[in-house]
Order: structure tokens, then C-alpha cells, then sequence
């Protein structure tokens, strides 16, 4: 693959990264945005992950190795991780969490280790967003055992593969929507959205979008002579529309969903419904031959998509202080002013914020990086 075909892929990371960022607003309109976001970069790491690794025989698979592996790759975003999580521990005691020492000092611990996402715990990532990396590690864990097999497969293994995924992810769905959850409501600690955690959350549920995004590049790779400009067009189109038309599908089925409350009927807003779109527009722009991918790939996108790796995180925490600096405003007008549009404020004084934030993040840790 040639490199403008990466560089078409860092369109999709661009729009999964501002997916994640403008649905904690909390404005209705990107209610679903998040959940799509979250599916475009599962699916994207595994297409590249497979991409990078494909004629590469440096992946020895062991517990050691593969540990090892995973560390390297989550490494880079640990130091992030630690700040944000320090940053948003203070609302554990005010604000948005309130925890006992003693659940704090758990959840805090769980954070430490990224392992918070394999727990079904309340608020079990004090920085919201970090669950990603949880499941990310695993993902990365797993890889050199799914290369090793990965390598060699062809055009229908691919396929089965991938249509065996969505099965277990319907699989997956429909067991979260069954789990009883008003049995774990009374329990202090345990989440009382049972499925959304096992469904969303859960590490070993959302590995099959990785999976998918790994076979996903076998197809890409044994078709690509057949990847002309007007099929491309087409499957973009297609990829694009389908995510959008998700989005629209879960925020009006789900619009009086009040958070604090298990809706295991809607399951299948969580994951499933952005499967389909995630996986074409992924396997679309990484032609780089269709009309959207060449409009949309440009140095705005590629920028944009470079503040992803430490902006998912960082933009979670400046979201929150804009929130809590607005809320303990004296009461007047203009606080309730500012109450009543704290949507457009986060997203748009919070996401410039976010970006000169992480300018800054990345320039002094560069710094520190040099001098160590």
C-alpha cells in the first residue's frame, strides 16, 4: 500500500476522534456520535495493525512477548492516562462521581493498571474515555496470536471470519440484553447498566471489531486491482451514509433514555448498529481512490487526526472543569445563560482548549523525553 493510503485513513481516525469529543457535549445531536467513533477506531487499528504487520515476521507469540507487545504500543499514552485520571479524581469526591475513600482508592488502582474496563463497576474509569485503552491493550495482547493465523488467509476465510464476528457480536448483544441487571442495582459498587458494560465496555466483547478490521485488510489486499475509482465512490457513499444514518437511528430510538438507568433494550445502539458502515468506510478510504476520501484527506484532517491519540483523553477533562467552573458560577443571568448553552460552550471553547492543550502536552513531554 502506498503511503497517500494511510494517509486517507487518518480521515476516518479524524472522524471517529471528533465522534468521541463532540458527544461529550452532551448535545443531543452527537448523542450517538461517541459509540460510532468508538467502532471507526476498532476497526481502523485492526485494519492498520494487520497493514503494518502483514510481511513482517519480527512477532514471536508468547504470554511474554505479547505482553511486552502491548505495553510498547499503550505505552506512549500511558503518562496521558495518569494525568487526566489525576486530573478527574477530584470530582470522585464532588461533582459527577462522589465515591467513598474506599471505592475511590479501587477504582483508582484499576485505573493505574488499565484494567477498569474487565470490572462492572460504577464509574469505573474516573477519566471516561480511558476504558479505550483498556480494551485497546487487550487488542494489542491479542494481535501477534491473530497475526501469526492471520497471515496466510485468504478471500473466504476473511469473509467467514468476519461474518462469524457479527454473529458473536449479535451473540454478545442479545446475552447483555438479558442480564439482569435490577439484581445488581442494590449492590453500592456494581453498575446498574449491566449491559451497556458487558456489551460496550467489556474488552473481550469489543475485541471482534478488531478482528473485523483485521480481516478486513486480508479482503482489501486480495481485491486491490479491483478497487477502481467509481466502486470506490460508491462504497464510501455507501460507508458514510450508513454511519450517519446510525447515528440518526440510535439517538431517536434512544432519545428519552435517562443515563442513571439500564436500557438493555437498545443494546444494539451500542455497538452493532455501527458495524456495518464503520467497516466499509474503513475498507473504502483505504483505496484513496473514491471522490470523499480524496475531498476529505487533507492537511485540516490529517491534523486534526494527529491531536487523537492524547486529545481523546485530554478533551474529557477540560469538558468536565467547563462544566463544574459553570455550574458553581453565582446564580444571575448570565450564569443561567450560560447554564441553559453549556453544550455549545463545551464544544466549542472546550474543543479549541483541547487542541492547544494538546500542542502544548505533546511539546513538553517531548522535552521531558529528551532530557530523560
Amino acid at each position: 500500500m502506498k503511503k497517500e493510503r494511510i494517509q486517507s485513513l487518518e480521515t476516518v481516525k479524524c472522524f471517529a476522534f471528533l465522534g468521541v469529543m463532540f458527544s461529550h457535549s452532551e448535545l443531543t445531536v452527537f448523542k450517538a456520535a461517541g459509540h460510532c467513533g468508538v467502532s471507526l477506531f476498532f476497526i481502523l487499528s485492526g485494519f492498520l495493525f494487520a497493514l503494518s504487520y502483514s510481511e513482517k515476521s519480527t512477532l514471536k507469540p508468547s504470554f511474554g512477548n505479547n505482553l511486552r507487545f502491548a505495553v510498547n504500543k499503550v505505552g506512549r499514552l500511558y503518562p496521558t492516562h495518569i494525568v487526566c485520571t489525576v486530573a478527574m479524581a477530584v470530582f470522585c469526591f464532588a461533582g459527577i462521581y462522589r465515591m467513598s475513600i474506599s471505592r475511590f482508592l479501587v477504582t483508582f488502582l484499576l485505573n493505574i493498571f488499565v484494567i477498569q474496563g474487565w470490572f462492572p463497576l460504577n464509574d469505573s474509569s474516573i477519566c471516561g474515555p480511558s476504558w479505550y485503552l483498556c480494551a485497546y491493550f487487550f487488542a494489542c495482547f491479542v494481535f501477534p496470536w491473530t497475526a501469526f493465523f492471520n497471515t496466510a488467509l485468504g478471500k473466504r476465510k476473511a469473509i467467514r471470519n468476519i461474518l462469524l464476528s457479527l454473529i458473536i457480536q449479535l451473540i454478545i448483544g442479545l446475552a447483555g440484553s438479558v442480564i439482569p441487571a435490577a439484581e445488581y442495582s442494590t449492590v453500592m459498587w456494581i453498575t446498574n447498566d449491566i449491559t451497556k458494560w458487558f456489551v460496550y465496555y467489556f474488552p473481550l466483547s469489543r475485541i471482534f471489531d478488531f478482528f473485523i478490521g483485521m480481516n478486513l485488510f486480508v479482503l482489501f489486499r486480495e481485491n486491490e486491482s479491483k478497487h477502481t475509482s467509481k466502486k470506490m465512490t460508491v462504497a464510501e457513499g455507501t460507508g458514510l451514509m450508513l454511519l450517519i444514518a446510525a447515528q440518526l437511528i440510535a439517538v431517536i430510538f434512544t432519545r428519552n433514555d435517562v443515563e442513571s438507568i439500564s436500557h438493555p433494550e437498545h443494546w444494539w445502539s451500542l455497538v452493532l448498529v455501527f458495524t456495518a458502515g464503520s467497516a466499509i468506510t474503513v475498507y473504502s478510504f483505504a483505496a484513496n481512490r473514491g471522490f470523499f476520501s480524496k475531498t476529505l484527506t487533507n492537511k485540516l484532517t490529517a491534523k486534526v487526526a494527529g491531536y487523537s491519540a492524547h486529545g481523546f483523553l485530554l478533551h474529557f477533562v477540560i469538558y468536565n472543569y467547563i462544566k463544574a467552573i459553570v455550574l458553581i458560577l453565582p446564580e444571575s443571568g448570565f450564569s443561567a445563560m450560560l447554564e441553559s448553552n453549556l453544550g455549545f460552550i463545551r464544544l466549542i471553547f472546550g474543543t479549541a482548549l483541547t487542541f492547544a492543550t494538546v500542542k502544548i502536552w505533546e511539546t513538553l513531554t517531548e522535552k521531558i523525553l529528551k532530557q530523560l
